[in-house]
């Protein structure tokens, strides 16, 4: 039940979160660079002679998974230098997005305004519905590509020993949607001219998704599929920057993991991967509001097998490998929109290799790099929406079992009585049963991931709490990636210390900025932390180092 974003119809936060990418300016052909990848030539698909930016769109980072490679480890592209590519075609990964969603955007919004309860009727357990009747044409199985920003002026002095910083985007979309088309950096690139007269590259990248990415359990397993296929993905496209960003003149040694959502919870499980001993091909991370569940038992995960192949009306994965690519798109569409309340049904799972148990607990035991630097973000109200509507005590509790159907009846217990106990005076930060379910799912779903990342590197650590409200998911990316082309109205001040913050943690590997007058101390063991608030900017203690996180860091739910 990996509950780890939101549609982009959920907040408004949200809404505003996919903004359009600038338009580029078309040049001649002829006048576009192509780069030489040795498997493929890639010519530029664009130019922008107002930001200098050359956009290598939809390069090859892996071979189609299609036919045998359905389901299968993703492999490196065959050679094909007999033409050149020009990437006008889009591809996007076969989305989808559980119709929960659309109930929450129903009372959200009032509820954090006005306060008000609703009065909704809903479902835990998953619904039947249809595959949605419409489908977005850039669809398609062959989705494994990746777009490279590069800077004019970066990319002409390849070669040289001035290289530039990389950043690599992994979208977030819980784990069931999204794409590498998501998030507009040109705000904070040209921040970062305005700045540091400094640039970088922006790498974006597709992978697989829903049941195509993330199908998982011992059946499944034993029928020849593979868990995890969508963070395998996301490896296989890394490990190519690593091999080939010199070609656009960028460093493959000062690269900058960056995502939300399930985006940060990918990176975090790349930090933890293998049980905390991967060779990642990143030096940074910056993860906002990253976002860590506990895997499903067997039971579940081999349940979500045996529907995936009911919904696409067949009885073995082989005859599901044969399928028409359509089938199984709509398969997989129709089964995440019956998803229970907060569940997007598919995302990481213990497989006993690259995910060897809870990554927090991973981060949690020392067992991790600690010469990775990272910056974590969260925001005050992470979860809510992202839970049902706990108006009683027999709801909360209710909620609970579903989102932990690994934990035993007195491990509920303890969380019911004791973790989040019916006690509403405000000294455990909810005053009713319906802040109670949505702090829990703040807490256990997205900042005690960032807490937990923290705490794993703490002196190579940075972080901040954004509550600005209305500090919902996300609030904080159209800080983030402001853009005064595409933003909505929002606190320039802010958007600008953020982003500088970020910035000089890409550039110089400890945020600040010359607006806000503040020495950004390392998370160290005290547990420091930028606090962004209305009309005022100061360092405190993370709220997220509190003890409910540390009880959750230990993974005593499973």
């Amino acid at each position: 039940m990996s509950v780890i974003w939101a549609s982009h119809n959920f907040f408004f936060a949200l809404a505003v979160l996919l903004f359009e990418r600038s338009s580029l300016a078309p040049c001649a052909a002829s006048s576009l660079p192509i780069v030489d990848l040795g498997y493929a030539r890639h010519r530029a698909s664009t130019f922008d002679p107002v930001s200098g930016l050359y956009n290598f769109s939809n390069i090859r980072y892996a071979a189609p998974p299609t036919g045998n490679l359905r389901f299968a480890p993703p492999l490196p592209p065959a050679v094909n230098d007999t033409s050149i590519n020009d990437g006008l075609d889009s591809h996007i990964c076969p989305q989808a997005s559980p119709n929960w969603l659309v109930t929450s955007a129903s009372w959200i919004g009032s509820y954090l305004s006005a306060g008000t309860i609703p009065n909704i009727t809903y479902s835990l357990s998953q619904v039947n519905v249809s595959a949605p009747k419409t489908r977005d044409p850039r669809e398609n199985e062959d989705c494994l590509f990746l777009d490279v920003f590069a800077p004019q002026n970066v990319f002409h002095r390849k070669g040289t020993c001035k290289k530039a910083p990389v950043l690599v985007h992994i979208h977030g979309g819980g784990y069931a949607t999204g794409s590498k088309y998501d998030d507009d950096f040109e705000g904070l690139f040209a921040r970062a001219k305005e700045t540091y007269g400094s640039e970088f590259i922006w790498v974006s990248l597709n992978y697989r998704l829903g049941a195509l990415g993330f199908l998982a359990g011992p059946e499944f397993v034993s029928k020849g599929g593979v868990p995890n296929l969508g963070l395998l993905d996301q490896r296989l496209a890394l490990r190519w920057v690593r091999n080939n960003i010199h070609l656009f003149g960028g460093d493959k040694d000062k690269v900058t993991a960056i995502g939300g959502s399930a985006g940060a919870g990918s990176i975090i499980h790349h930090i933890a991967a293998y049980g905390g001993t991967a060779e990642n091909d990143f030096q940074k991370a910056f993860a906002e509001a990253p976002a860590v569940l506990d895997s499903d038992n067997n039971a579940i995960l081999d349940k979500a097998f045996a529907d995936f192949l009911g919904f696409a009306g067949v009885s073995s994965l082989s005859e599901a490998r044969n399928l028409p690519s359509q089938q199984v798109i709509n398969a997989n569409a129709a089964q995440v929109a019956g998803a229970g309340y907060g569940s997007f049904i598919f995302g990481p799972a213990i497989d006993g290799s690259l995910v060897t148990r809870d990554p927090k607990t991973i981060l949690d035991s020392d067992l991790v790099n600690t010469s990775l630097s990272v910056l974590v973000g969260h925001n005050t109200n992470e979860g809510y929406g992202f839970g049902p509507p706990t108006r009683n005590e027999t709801e909360f509790r209710a909620f609970v079992a579903f989102r932990f159907p690994n934990a035993t009846q007195s491990v509920i217990d303890y969380i019911v009585n004791e973790v989040y106990p019916p006690i509403f005076d405000g000294s455990h930060g909810y005053t009713d049963n319906m802040r109670r379910g949505q702090v829990a799912v703040t807490e256990f779903q997205f900042i005690c991931s960032a807490n937990a990342l923290a705490h794993a590197v703490e002196e190579k650590a940075f972080a901040y709490a954004f509550d600005i409200p209305p500090a919902i998911h996300a609030t904080d990316a159209v800080y983030v990636l402001h853009n005064p082309k595409h933003s909505p109205t929002i606190n320039t001040t802010v958007a600008n210390v953020l982003q500088d913050h970020v910035l000089a943690f890409i550039f110089k590997g400890s945020p600040e900025s010359s607006l806000d007058g503040i020495d950004v101390p390392p998370y160290g063991k005290t547990s420091n932390a930028v606090l962004f608030s209305s009309g005022n900017i100061k360092i405190v203690k993370d709220p997220a180092a509190n003890s409910r996180c540390e009880w959750w860091r230990r993974g005593l739910y499973n």
